[in-house]
């Protein structure tokens, strides 16, 4: 995936579907353990990455690589928020956004779970509340 202006933005149905697939991967009982993550802890780890050693790393990056985007891509992404991948909400060092607003908003449901050390299976559960908050059917 060549991310330019001509690339449509990925779909918060399509999202939810590989969130699922992620999910389903790894275990509900998975958990990210990001550089200095205390394990068992509800804050916040010191560093969350979207790629290391060349792989996606974190739910959002594991999610985002299943629907084609590529490792440089989500690179480019680092240290910004699935929320700021958003048309509403893009930075201007990546001016072209990667999702619609409705996939940020539930892929960055699931990151926030994920980065206060809950199991993807709860992250999950959060993203798809938020889906039907969002009246989002996948």
């Amino acid at each position: 995936m060549d991310q330019n202006v001509t690339n449509p933005l990925l779909e918060a149905g399509p999202v939810l579907r590989a969130l699922r697939e992620v999910v389903a991967e790894a275990g509900r009982d998975h958990q990210y353990h990001g550089k200095g993550y205390a394990p068992n802890s509800t804050r916040m780890p010191r560093e969350c990455n979207y790629v290391t050693a060349g792989k996606p790393d974190c739910i959002v990056a594991r999610t985002l690589f299943r629907l084609g985007v590529p490792i440089a891509v989500l690179a480019q992404w680092e240290g910004i928020s699935a929320w700021g991948m958003c048309e509403a909400n893009h930075v201007a060092m990546n001016p072209t956004p990667l999702l619609t607003d409705n996939a940020a908003s539930i892929l960055d449901r699931a990151q926030g779970m994920q980065d206060r050390n809950h199991p993807w299976g709860s992250c999950l559960d959060a993203a798809e509340g938020r889906a039907r908050e969002l009246e989002v059917t996948a």
